[in-house]
């Protein structure tokens, strides 16, 4: 993706997105005047996993769950090109109770909600889950985490120790 790319598809970059990146995530203005976030990947099946994923993101938010939307996803040149809705907010280094009452109230939202990635036909649930707590989700493994910073690293070692020792049944 370049920048010219980008304005044929409708969007002008403002700069880089702080925190919570995972391979690169910018600001932009979309051609209806919306800032969004853009993210691409160099896949172009990244596409596909949107397409499971974002009816789910509907029903959370029919739900009450603060989940953004996703006015473009695309497919384009070998890559996968989304912009995601900017919601307010802001990331705080020790989350104080009322978000985290508020987070356990949406995972109680979400009960239910069928969506994301399906365990390959070969491997039942649990080995899914096990797997993907000790090296991550195939195409999405762990090493980007681990380089991101020392807190990063600090919660992913805590994550692969929970399945290391994890039943997959």
């Amino acid at each position: 993706m370049n920048a010219e790319q980008l304005r044929d598809l409708g969007f002008q970059l403002e700069g880089r997105a702080p925190g919570g990146e995972s391979g690169g995530a910018w600001f932009a203005i979309a051609a209806d005047g919306e800032r969004v976030v853009l993210k691409w990947f160099a896949d172009e099946g990244v596409a596909d996993r949107y397409a499971v994923l974002l009816p789910a993101l509907d029903v959370l938010r029919s739900r009450g769950v603060p989940v953004p939307e996703y006015p473009f996803v695309r497919a384009v040149d070998w890559w996968t090109l989304s912009a995601q809705q900017v919601l307010p907010g802001r990331s705080f280094p020790i989350a104080p109770p009322q978000l985290v009452d508020r987070m356990i109230d949406c995972g109680g939202a979400a009960a239910g909600i069928v969506g994301g990635p399906q365990p390959e036909p070969s491997e039942g649930w649990g080995e899914f889950l096990v797997r993907t707590l000790k090296v991550g989700e195939y195409g999405w493994e762990h090493d980007s985490l681990r380089a991101h910073s020392d807190r990063s690293r600090g919660i992913l070692e805590f994550v692969e120790s929970v399945g290391a020792g994890a039943d997959p049944s």
